[in-house]
């Protein structure tokens, strides 16, 4: 079962980090690149990025006393359906743009 549970992270971790990336390369697209006349991000180079930023912002530890089910969808929601409602928020900006 412990294997089972590090693939599942193993394999959040991947997708939450090509979402972060895709919402990284998405809204900078929309509010910095033309604004600021910058390039745009790819989403390897955005991936790159996001995963610097969250180098120096890891998680707490202090949820340890959570059983395994609470970890796994404060995981998902934090890798996965955060960086598509961010992108979700920003579309709804860009329209008054």
């Amino acid at each position: 079962m412990t294997v089972l549970y590090l693939v599942l992270i193993l394999l959040i971790s991947i997708v939450g980090a090509i979402a972060q990336g895709w919402a990284l390369s998405t809204l900078w697209s929309w509010f910095v690149a033309d604004f600021f006349g910058l390039p745009l991000l790819t989403i390897p180079q955005s991936i790159g990025i996001a995963l610097l930023v969250g180098m120096f912002f890891s998680p707490s530890m202090k949820e340890k006393d959570e059983d395994v089910l609470s970890l796994f969808l404060n995981l998902v929601g934090k890798a996965i359906f955060n960086p598509l409602i961010v992108v979700g928020l920003g579309w709804i900006v860009l329209q008054f743009i």
